[in-house]
């Protein structure tokens, strides 16, 4: 039932309607019971985090960690997936929140921590055994110093590390994933995929791509180019298509490698 109020508190207006029964295969395919006992830990809860995390639970994931200590502001609102109800609250809080609109049995593991802060020994080894004890860590902070922390969490526990950017300026993006005894280990192939992107840059006469906590970059004419929120939802909904063949464990993989440089600019 849907009851809709005016200033004065009275009932303006109700509607019914008759819930769609149908099983949770039928919306969500055929993997779906097979994630209900997954856990996905995301460290970065911002543009790209948050819309991973709606689209995982949309997909049939109902337990995550979730880790940010920001707060949601009015500007963030042109890229982020939660809108007016969020602003204010930490954006852990607001994407836990959201989470539940969309699946009320969703759990939540929320984590307002910020990795590499200023944060005592305890909080931080409270953090970290939260990610460890996940079936997947997913980094979209785009900050070297988390990937750090992040890619030792995974190595020492053996979890899978996923990990995203997306370029200033709206040039493209970055997906990869490193599984235990199945990809390269983490610190491996972030080196080998820093050493493609230069190399294909110095191929180009550009300068190498960089992860912008804005996405703005300056073109040639120095003028701001600023990543749209279809850049980031483009880079966010293959990260959770790697997120999702990576805890469902398909045989083979639908991904034949583990990192993939994403271009939407011809000019790099």
């Amino acid at each position: 039932a849907h009851w809709r109020w005016v200033d004065s508190g009275k009932v303006s207006g109700c509607s019914t309607l008759e819930t769609d029964t149908a099983p949770a295969p039928e919306r969500h395919g055929l993997d779906a019971e097979r994630l209900n006992d997954v856990t996905v830990a995301i460290v970065g809860l911002g543009s790209a985090g948050s819309k991973i995390a709606t689209s995982l639970a949309r997909s049939g994931v109902r337990q995550f960690v979730l880790m940010d200590d920001d707060l949601l502001h009015p500007a963030n609102l042109v890229r982020h997936d939660c809108d007016w109800f969020g602003v204010g609250q930490h954006t852990a809080d607001a994407v836990a929140d959201r989470l539940s609109l969309i699946n009320p049995s969703v759990k939540v593991n929320r984590r307002k921590h910020r990795l590499q802060g200023q944060e005592s020994s305890t909080a931080a080894a409270s953090a970290l055994s939260a990610l460890a004890n996940a079936d997947l860590i997913i980094d979209a902070t785009a900050n070297p110093g988390v990937f750090n922390l992040c890619a030792h969490v995974a190595r020492h526990s053996k979890t899978p590390l996923l990990w995203l950017e997306i370029y200033a300026g709206g040039i493209g993006g970055l997906v990869a994933r490193s599984r235990p005894d199945k990809e390269a280990e983490p610190f491996t192939l972030r080196s080998a995929i820093n050493s493609a992107a230069n190399e294909i840059a110095d191929q180009k006469g550009v300068e190498p791509p960089e992860g912008a906590i804005d996405y703005g970059a300056m073109d040639s004419e120095d003028r701001i180019v600023i990543a749209s929120d279809a850049d980031v939802t483009t880079i966010a909904g293959q990260a959770t298509q790697l997120a999702l063949d990576t805890v469902l464990d398909r045989d083979p993989s639908h991904f034949r490698h583990p990192a993939y440089l994403v271009g939407f600019s011809k000019s790099w």
